[in-house]
């Protein structure tokens, strides 16, 4: 397990190093949507984030909505 701090790639939040691992996503998951409904309630919806895995790695990415 690795989280990352990355000046270069900053949505860049984990990299697995073992399927066993694959749990943490779960655990990062979870803390994104509570963070998604805390700002939907105080009226900040636009501003939600999502988790994105690529091979290895996992991404909090900034959903880009529209008004």
């Amino acid at each position: 397990m690795a989280y990352v701090k990355s000046e270069e790639d900053p949505e860049l939040v984990f990299v697995i190093d073992k399927d066993i691992e694959r749990y943490e996503v779960d655990n990062i998951r979870k803390i994104v949507d509570g963070m998604n409904h805390d700002l939907e309630d105080s009226g900040f919806a636009q501003y939600s984030y999502s988790v994105v895995v690529v091979g290895n790695k996992v991404y909090v990415k900034r959903n880009l909505k529209t008004l």
